[in-house]
């Protein structure tokens, strides 16, 4: 069994809870449970570009529906202390739910936020995939192997790392490398925006891994 983690950008949804809860439920149509799937948002205060900032209140809506109704846990890479502390909320509001890991993205300025993080929660830290063995592997993070290229190729990732974060376009990179941890953009068909790329990938192409 391997870990997907499924990166859900409201650049993708657009806030949109009708069009999320459809992103989840073409998810489950497909889902085996052969492997555990966790869902990712991206929280942050502020601006980031042409970036959509997802909603709050939306965040813990949609994250008790996807547990109440399809058992999927949420989590969300976190770029400032105040989302940090928006999304340790989450847990007292979900019966029988805790969260599986608080992400740090790859960008180094953001390693202090792990400071901030209550040591009971595992932390996940996306590196540079060709620097990957040059980071100190026994700290307390689980490190990912990241290229932060859209898309990126598989040829950019060291075929040994079995912790991804895949921006590569559809499943080579799966499946040659056999990941235990594998982070991927989700999107349906009709999804545009920033995140939706062909380097996400959809419930379709899942239904081969899944």
């Amino acid at each position: 069994m391997s870990q997907i983690i499924l990166d859900i950008s409201a650049n993708t949804f657009k806030n949109d809870e009708a069009y999320y809860k459809r992103m989840i439920d073409e998810l489950s149509a497909v889902d085996t449970r052969k492997h555990e799937v966790i869902l990712k948002w991206q929280l942050w205060t502020g601006k980031r570009g042409k970036n959509i900032k997802a909603d709050i209140g939306l965040f813990y809506l949609m994250a008790r529906w996807a547990w109440n109704k399809h058992q999927y846990k949420t989590t969300a890479s976190v770029f400032d202390e105040e989302s940090l502390s928006n999304l340790l909320l989450i847990n007292p509001e979900l019966e029988g739910y805790s969260l599986p890991f608080i992400k740090i993205a790859n960008d180094r300025s953001l390693d202090w936020l792990i400071g901030e993080i209550p040591r009971k929660y595992v932390v996940y830290k996306s590196v540079n995939a060709q620097d990957y063995e040059a980071y100190d592997l026994n700290d307390d993070s689980v490190h990912l192997g990241c290229v932060s290229k859209y898309p990126s190729l598989v040829s950019d990732y060291p075929k040994k790392i079995k912790h991804l974060s895949d921006h590569t376009t559809g499943l080579e990179l799966w499946h040659r490398n056999r990941p235990i941890i594998w982070e991927k953009h989700y999107k349906l068909p009709d999804s545009t925006g920033l995140d939706a790329g062909d380097f996400a990938i959809t419930p379709e192409e899942l239904k081969e891994i899944l």
